[in-house]
């Protein structure tokens, strides 16, 4: 839910991706043309609107969205807020709501500290061009999965699958399900040839 931006390119960026989002519909998710179905329950929605009171009241700027859809539903709207303190709930937290944080940086170090001050770790997209930065992205983001040019939702069943820090309790995939169900048992037979034990 949230993503870092360089600041040469921030507002064409925010730009963008507001015009986007006013595109999303909202609603029932069996209709072929929603793009964004309800959150899971309409007390779920009040929980997301205060984090982003809390947010904006500390200073982050509410770009588009922020309310639930209709009163007594679990539909919210869209959400993009920018410049979002470190301190906040939204930032801190999973919303598990349709909420995107976007944050401006200033070079890869600082956005590598950003990324890393969560208290969660399970996939991170970054996009470059530029192979060093992403072998030092690699190298010292805090996630079970660091994917180079390619969203963090993608995944693939053969592949590990998992986080650390707070979003890590092992990895999923064949071969991890297998180890799952199975107990690893040392069995020894002296089957009394004299050879070394």
């Amino acid at each position: 839910q949230r993503v870092f931006v360089h600041e040469e390119v921030f507002e064409d960026f925010l730009s963008f991706m507001k015009e986007e989002v006013k595109n999303l519909k909202v609603g029932d998710p069996m209709e072929e043309d929603t793009d964004v179905g309800p959150m899971i329950t309409y007390e779920e929605t009040l929980r997301v609107q205060e984090w982003i009171g809390e947010a904006v009241e500390r200073g982050a700027k509410l770009e588009i969205g922020g309310l639930a859809c209709a009163e007594k539903t679990a539909l919210f709207q869209p959400t993009i807020l920018s410049l979002v303190p470190p301190e906040t709930k939204l930032f801190k937290e999973e919303a598990f709501a349709p909420i995107v944080l976007i944050n401006p940086y200033r070079d890869i170090e600082e956005a590598i500290d950003m990324v890393n001050t969560s208290d969660y770790g399970l996939q991170v997209g970054v996009f470059t061009k530029d192979i060093d930065v992403a072998w030092e992205c690699i190298r010292r983001i805090e996630a079970g999965g660091v994917l180079i040019n390619e969203g963090p939702t993608f995944r693939v069943d053969h592949q590990p699958y998992g986080g650390v820090k707070g979003s890590g309790v092992g990895r999923e995939g064949p071969k991890f399900a297998v180890e799952d169900y199975t107990e690893i048992k040392t069995v020894v037979f002296d089957l009394g040839f004299g050879g070394a034990r």
